[in-house]
Protein backbone atom coordinates (compact mmCIF):
# COMPACT_ATOMS: atom_id res chain seq x y z
CA UNK A 1 0.00 0.00 0.00
CA UNK A 2 1.41 3.39 -0.92
CA UNK A 3 1.25 6.64 1.02
CA UNK A 4 -1.23 7.94 -1.57
CA UNK A 5 -3.55 4.95 -0.96
CA UNK A 6 -3.35 5.51 2.79
CA UNK A 7 -4.20 9.20 2.46
CA UNK A 8 -7.16 8.58 0.17
CA UNK A 9 -8.74 6.09 2.56
CA UNK A 10 -8.48 8.28 5.68
CA UNK A 11 -10.57 11.44 5.60
CA UNK A 12 -9.36 13.59 8.49
CA UNK A 13 -10.60 16.84 9.98
CA UNK A 14 -8.24 19.82 10.20
CA UNK A 15 -7.64 19.14 13.91
CA UNK A 16 -6.95 15.46 13.24
CA UNK A 17 -4.46 16.35 10.50
CA UNK A 18 -2.63 18.64 12.90
CA UNK A 19 -2.66 15.92 15.54
CA UNK A 20 -1.19 13.41 13.09
CA UNK A 21 1.55 15.87 12.11
CA UNK A 22 2.46 16.51 15.75
CA UNK A 23 2.45 12.81 16.66
CA UNK A 24 4.54 11.83 13.63
CA UNK A 25 6.98 14.56 14.69
CA UNK A 26 7.46 12.89 18.07
CA UNK A 27 4.83 14.74 20.11
CA UNK A 28 3.25 13.15 23.15
CA UNK A 29 -0.36 12.00 22.90
CA UNK A 30 -1.94 14.49 25.32
CA UNK A 31 0.16 17.47 24.25
CA UNK A 32 -0.52 16.78 20.59
CA UNK A 33 -4.27 16.65 21.29
CA UNK A 34 -4.26 20.00 23.09
CA UNK A 35 -2.02 21.70 20.52
CA UNK A 36 -4.29 20.41 17.74
CA UNK A 37 -7.30 22.19 19.20
CA UNK A 38 -8.98 19.39 21.13
CA UNK A 39 -10.36 20.34 24.53
CA UNK A 40 -8.72 17.73 26.76
CA UNK A 41 -5.51 15.70 26.89
CA UNK A 42 -7.48 12.46 27.17
CA UNK A 43 -8.90 13.02 23.68
CA UNK A 44 -5.50 11.99 22.35
CA UNK A 45 -6.01 8.49 23.74
CA UNK A 46 -9.36 8.34 21.96
CA UNK A 47 -7.71 9.41 18.69
CA UNK A 48 -4.94 6.83 19.08
CA UNK A 49 -7.55 4.09 19.15
CA UNK A 50 -8.95 5.04 15.74
CA UNK A 51 -7.71 3.09 12.73
CA UNK A 52 -7.78 6.14 10.47
CA UNK A 53 -5.48 8.06 12.86
CA UNK A 54 -3.05 5.12 13.15
CA UNK A 55 -3.03 4.76 9.35
CA UNK A 56 -2.41 8.49 8.89
CA UNK A 57 0.44 8.51 11.43
CA UNK A 58 2.05 5.53 9.70
CA UNK A 59 1.68 7.28 6.32
CA UNK A 60 3.30 10.43 7.71
CA UNK A 61 6.20 8.39 9.11
CA UNK A 62 6.69 6.56 5.81
CA UNK A 63 6.62 9.89 3.96
CA UNK A 64 9.30 11.19 6.34
CA UNK A 65 11.44 8.13 5.60
CA UNK A 66 10.77 6.17 8.79
CA UNK A 67 10.44 2.66 7.41
CA UNK A 68 10.60 -0.75 9.05
CA UNK A 69 14.05 -1.19 7.53
CA UNK A 70 15.27 2.04 9.11
CA UNK A 71 13.82 1.02 12.48
CA UNK A 72 15.59 -2.34 12.23
CA UNK A 73 18.92 -0.63 11.45
CA UNK A 74 18.51 1.78 14.37
CA UNK A 75 17.65 -1.07 16.75
CA UNK A 76 20.77 -2.90 15.57
CA UNK A 77 22.86 0.24 16.16
CA UNK A 78 21.38 0.55 19.64
CA UNK A 79 22.17 -3.09 20.38
CA UNK A 80 25.84 -2.25 19.61
CA UNK A 81 25.88 1.03 21.58
CA UNK A 82 29.13 2.16 23.20
CA UNK A 83 29.90 4.78 25.80
CA UNK A 84 32.00 7.62 24.42
CA UNK A 85 35.68 7.96 25.09
CA UNK A 86 36.39 10.41 27.94
CA UNK A 87 39.45 12.64 27.63
CA UNK A 88 41.37 14.84 30.04
CA UNK A 89 41.83 18.51 29.11
CA UNK A 90 45.23 17.74 27.60
CA UNK A 91 43.74 15.14 25.26
CA UNK A 92 44.92 12.13 27.22
CA UNK A 93 42.38 9.28 27.37
CA UNK A 94 40.77 9.09 30.80
CA UNK A 95 38.35 6.28 29.90
CA UNK A 96 38.22 4.28 26.69
CA UNK A 97 35.02 3.73 24.78
CA UNK A 98 33.26 0.64 26.11
CA UNK A 99 30.00 -1.25 25.57
CA UNK A 100 27.00 0.71 26.86
CA UNK A 101 25.18 -2.17 28.50
CA UNK A 102 22.39 0.01 29.90
CA UNK A 103 21.32 1.25 26.46
CA UNK A 104 21.98 -2.10 24.79
CA UNK A 105 19.57 -3.77 27.22
CA UNK A 106 16.79 -1.39 26.16
CA UNK A 107 17.31 -2.05 22.45
CA UNK A 108 17.50 -5.79 23.01
CA UNK A 109 14.21 -5.57 24.90
CA UNK A 110 12.61 -3.71 21.96
CA UNK A 111 13.95 -6.34 19.57
CA UNK A 112 12.70 -9.24 21.68
CA UNK A 113 9.21 -7.72 21.98
CA UNK A 114 9.02 -6.96 18.26
CA UNK A 115 10.08 -10.46 17.22
CA UNK A 116 8.12 -12.37 19.86
CA UNK A 117 11.34 -13.60 21.41
CA UNK A 118 10.04 -13.71 24.96
CA UNK A 119 8.37 -16.86 26.22
CA UNK A 120 4.67 -16.42 26.90
CA UNK A 121 3.77 -15.72 30.49
CA UNK A 122 2.65 -18.77 32.41
CA UNK A 123 -0.78 -18.75 33.94
CA UNK A 124 -1.00 -20.84 37.05
CA UNK A 125 -4.31 -22.58 37.54
CA UNK A 126 -5.03 -23.90 40.97
CA UNK A 127 -7.12 -27.03 41.21
CA UNK A 128 -9.51 -27.25 44.11
CA UNK A 129 -11.55 -30.22 45.17
CA UNK A 130 -14.67 -29.74 47.23
CA UNK A 131 -16.32 -32.65 49.04
CA UNK A 132 -19.98 -32.20 49.84
CA UNK A 133 -21.56 -34.95 51.88
CA UNK A 134 -25.29 -34.87 51.21
CA UNK A 135 -27.62 -36.98 53.32
CA UNK A 136 -31.28 -37.60 52.50
CA UNK A 137 -32.51 -34.77 54.74
CA UNK A 138 -30.17 -32.27 53.05
CA UNK A 139 -31.29 -33.53 49.63
CA UNK A 140 -34.95 -33.01 50.61
CA UNK A 141 -34.10 -29.50 51.81
CA UNK A 142 -32.39 -28.70 48.50
CA UNK A 143 -35.43 -30.02 46.62
CA UNK A 144 -37.87 -28.02 48.77
CA UNK A 145 -35.83 -24.81 48.33
CA UNK A 146 -35.77 -25.25 44.54
CA UNK A 147 -31.96 -25.52 44.37
CA UNK A 148 -32.24 -28.94 42.73
CA UNK A 149 -35.00 -30.42 40.61
CA UNK A 150 -36.77 -33.79 41.06
CA UNK A 151 -34.43 -35.59 38.62
CA UNK A 152 -31.35 -34.40 40.54
CA UNK A 153 -33.02 -35.46 43.81
CA UNK A 154 -33.62 -38.96 42.40
CA UNK A 155 -29.99 -39.07 41.25
CA UNK A 156 -28.78 -38.20 44.74
CA UNK A 157 -30.92 -40.95 46.27
CA UNK A 158 -29.26 -43.54 44.05
CA UNK A 159 -25.70 -42.35 44.80
CA UNK A 160 -23.78 -44.94 46.82
CA UNK A 161 -23.22 -44.10 50.44
CA UNK A 162 -19.51 -43.69 51.06
CA UNK A 163 -18.25 -44.48 54.46
CA UNK A 164 -15.25 -42.51 55.72
CA UNK A 165 -14.20 -45.02 58.34
CA UNK A 166 -10.67 -45.41 56.99
CA UNK A 167 -9.09 -43.07 59.55
CA UNK A 168 -10.84 -39.90 58.40
CA UNK A 169 -9.63 -40.00 54.82
CA UNK A 170 -12.10 -38.95 52.19
CA UNK A 171 -12.58 -41.11 49.11
CA UNK A 172 -10.54 -40.24 46.04
CA UNK A 173 -12.32 -37.31 44.39
CA UNK A 174 -12.91 -36.66 40.75
CA UNK A 175 -10.58 -33.78 39.78
CA UNK A 176 -11.99 -31.23 37.39
CA UNK A 177 -9.89 -28.58 35.64
CA UNK A 178 -11.16 -25.06 36.22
Amino acid sequence: MTVKDLKENTPLTTEEKKYVKLRAGGGRIGDSALRSGFSHVSYGSYLEGQDKIQTAIKAALVKAGATDDLAARKIKEGMNAKTPEILYKGGEVKQKASPDHFNRRGYIDIYMKATGGYAPEKLEVQKKVVHINVNINMAKGLLDSGKINKEEFEELQHEPIRDNDDKGKAPEPEVLDT
